[in-house]
């Protein structure tokens, strides 16, 4: 019984993707070298800071950090999970749209619901 070539998958790299990880490995060896070579820091100018790569635009930005909230909730139980649930959406509400203000207890739930929704779209 013989395979048709066409069935064996293609796992081989091509030829631009070994160059780039060519590139790549140099970058990663000569930190390396640098680091534990004091007589090479001269060196340490020429050698790139960061590698590119796909998502090296959204890196290049800055993280934002939120502290949670501690709250007495147990989250092995279902219904703490719900309360802690709302507890977080309502913290990304005030911390995404801090112009908006909290959302009054007037409105019905729905309507809360769906202010909610809007202001996190994309969050």
């Amino acid at each position: 019984m013989t395979l048709a070539l066409s069935a064996i998958p293609n796992y081989l790299l091509c030829k631009d993707e070994l160059q780039l990880f060519r590139k790549e490995f140099i970058v990663l060896v000569s930190r390396v070298l640098i680091e534990f070579f004091p007589c090479l820091s001269s060196l340490e100018f020429f050698i790139p800071k960061h590698i590119k790569h796909r998502s090296s635009a959204e890196m290049a930005n800055k993280s934002s950090v939120i502290n949670l909230p501690i709250v007495p909730y147990n989250q092995s139980k279902h219904s703490d999970v719900v309360q802690y649930l709302e507890v977080l959406q309502e913290l990304l509400t005030e911390v995404y749209a801090p112009n908006e203000g909290s959302i009054t207890e007037e409105v019905s739930q729905l309507e809360k619901l769906e202010r909610t929704e809007t202001l996190l779209k994309g969050v």
